[in-house]
């Protein structure tokens, strides 16, 4: 599955830098969506096959995804705001980087203490998306991105892609609540958050940022993914699992993804596209999760995902006449490069010091699963992602 997590990632960049051609994958907002499914899925399992129910293993969970989160965003952040401040004083301002640090002069004291700490802490930083700043600095509602005066909340983000890690967030602290019950009890909640959905759709809020950046809503698209989850652990313990019958599904969804901007070019083919992702991530996840370059693939995704924006404005400051194909192309090479120094120096020590906090034998991975009956997970399993 990590090919396919950073096949998102990259699809992300193509949005932003405009595409290739025209190209440009899932999009954005269909690529933040299957990020939501993939994290689903791998909350419900770590949560079910890793972590112990009760205090003691909750906490331990929610210290893990502050390591997993907080050490790459906190380093992505701290090179955005030392490059945009340094091109603001070198006097190459304001120019992209201006709302940075020009509008954080005019800032109230609640505004300010907000929108700092939003960007350090994560939490309710999604909610920059239905902010705006008044030139007054004082902070207001806005149903769309474009404010009636001021400028728009996300513009101040140094890392404005961030404001996903806002959801993710909230959906951590509530996982492990949810995705431990029944398979029923974790269905219905996500049709209520489905029928929020339609309601808040026919009301007229079927326009972003209302399609995919409201928790509330969203949380239907995790838990989907957590039940997806349950498919796959079922399907490993089928014996004929193990032969090639699951390779044409699992390839599917990849092929899925790269064809999607001809396969799903209709009304309604956003929803179609997820709903075969939720489908088919147990068979790619059950066949790539002992490829080890795959996994490192995946561990990519996330500083890949972070560190694109503040790349891609790095190429525009250095070379503004670099013709849009060689621009993205740049910017997905530089990305990967990036991701990797990130990945080996910063977020693989940290990993092993977080494996050593939840090493558990297989068989007290089974005595500690809510899941009656459940199979002790094989170790490929939870070593094919970062908990």
């Amino acid at each position: 599955m990590g090919l396919f997590r950073l096949l998102l990632a990259m699809s992300v960049l193509l949005a932003h830098a405009d595409g290739v051609h025209g190209y440009a994958m899932l999009g954005g907002d269909v690529a933040v969506q299957a990020f939501y499914l993939v994290s689903g899925f791998y909350m419900a399992l770590v949560l079910n096959e890793k972590y112990a129910a009760g205090r003691a293993g909750t906490l331990t969970f929610y210290t893990n995804r502050a390591l997993r989160i907080y050490p790459t965003y906190w380093l992505i952040f701290v090179l955005a705001v030392a490059f945009y401040g340094g091109m603001y004083l070198s006097g190459r301002g304001p120019g992209v980087w201006g709302p940075h640090i020009v509008f954080f002069r005019h800032l109230v004291g609640p505004t300010w203490w907000y929108l700092i700490g939003s960007q350090i802490l994560l939490f309710s930083i999604d909610l920059t998306n239905f902010l705006a700043v008044a030139p007054g600095g004082h902070l207001y509602w806005i149903a769309n991105f474009h404010p009636a005066t001021g400028i728009a909340g996300y513009q101040i983000l140094f890392v404005p892609q961030a404001w996903t890690l806002g959801l993710e967030l909230i959906f951590y602290a509530i996982a492990p609540f949810i995705v431990r019950r029944r398979p029923a009890v974790v269905a219905l909640v996500a049709l209520l958050s489905l029928a929020l959905r339609v309601v808040a759709y026919e009301h007229g809020h079927d326009y972003d940022p209302w399609t995919y950046r409201v928790f509330p809503f969203e949380l239907s698209t995790f838990l989907w993914g957590s039940l997806s989850y349950r498919a796959f652990a079922w399907l490993r313990n089928q014996a004929w699992s193990e032969g090639i019958v699951l390779w044409p599904p699992a390839a599917a969804l990849l092929a899925l993804t790269l064809s999607y901007p001809w396969l799903f070019a209709f009304n309604g083919g956003r929803w179609w596209y997820l709903g075969a992702v939720a489908f088919l991530l147990p068979a790619l996840f059950l066949k790539t999760g002992r490829i080890g370059l795959d996994r490192f693939l995946g561990e990519l995704s996330y500083p890949f995902y972070l560190c694109h924006v503040l790349v891609l404005t790095m190429i525009d400051a250095t070379d503004p006449q670099l013709t849009a194909k060689y621009r993205t192309y740049a910017a997905i090479a530089v990305s990967i490069g990036v991701s990797a120094l990130v990945e080996i120096s910063v977020n693989a020590p940290i990993d092993r010091y977080r494996q050593r906090r939840v090493k558990l034998k297989a068989a007290d991975v089974s005595s500690h699963s809510s899941i009656p009956g459940l199979r002790a997970p094989a170790s490929a399993a939870l070593s094919a992602v970062r908990d």
